[in-house]
């Protein structure tokens, strides 16, 4: 900045122009998406991450977020979330969601999705190892999961939905290598309940949300909409807190 010359200059990617620019938490990775497409790049080498890029084919991303310094989220054209690792490009997981706006806060571990609709759906996104006491009761009630009596079985099954996505790993691992087919079963139905379903709705806006972003805090989430206001929310309470309305212009007149 002090120079004002161009530290780096990358080639040899988009065609045409650059219409969004994503860049990681540590700077050191950066996300371009243009009419071709998305494409992934090392800054510091300055060179496209082709692995990653090449996932991308046929497939839109929407409402890429950096949720650590190393992965990133994004929604595609059919509503679906992905969370890829750089720079392998690796997929870590993918599941149903909500679509093409996203913001996350990672303290909160939540995320706030919209998908051309006025309601905005506040999901739990905890990327958190679960700590020693979680660990503990994740591996109880995943035992409870294959408890003799079927009241023990629903119980556990409602618990692990209010543990939260910090047990998404174990719930994985268990779908596959649990013990019984009922474990199973309930890891998978769990997961999936865990990751696909809303903890709560924000409903306010007139018309279609648009762009979104949690405070530097992360405890608060702000939204703006076509129906010209911004507004201000508490995603644990699910309460509005402000609004803003903006201006919208008037027609021209002629002198």
């Amino acid at each position: 900045m002090k120079t004002r010359k161009v530290a780096k200059e990358l080639k040899d990617g988009h065609p045409a122009e650059v219409t969004a620019l994503v860049v990681s938490p540590d700077g050191k990775w950066l996300i371009s998406t243009g009419p071709d497409g998305t494409r992934s790049w090392d800054l510091s080498e300055g060179k496209e991450l082709k692995a990653v890029s090449q996932t991308n084919r046929g497939i839109g991303w929407y409402g890429i977020t950096f949720v650590a310094p190393d992965r990133v989220l994004f929604g595609d054209n059919s509503a679906t979330q992905h969370i890829l690792e750089l720079p392998s490009g690796k997929e870590l997981l993918r599941y149903h969601g909500y679509g093409g706006g996203i913001a996350v806060s990672p303290k909160l571990g939540v995320a706030a999705y919209h998908w051309h609709a006025a309601d905005i759906r506040i999901m739990d996104l905890n990327f958190n190892p679960p700590t020693a006491a979680q660990a503990a009761r994740i591996e109880a009630l995943l035992k409870e999961f294959d408890d003799d009596s079927y009241e023990t079985r629903l119980a556990a099954t409602k618990t692990m939905r209010e543990v939260g996505s910090v047990a998404e790993p174990a719930l994985r691992a268990a779908m596959t290598g649990g013990p019984s087919a009922e474990v199973k079963m309930r890891a998978r139905e769990t997961r999936k309940t865990i990751l696909e379903e809303p903890l709560r709705t924000l409903k306010g806006h007139g018309s279609r949300v648009g762009p979104m972003a949690f405070s530097p805090d992360g405890e608060t989430l702000a939204s703006g909409a076509d129906d010209g206001t911004v507004r201000f929310w508490d995603p644990r309470a699910g309460k509005e807190l402000a609004r803003l309305d903006v201006p919208r212009p008037g027609p021209k007149v002629n002198r």
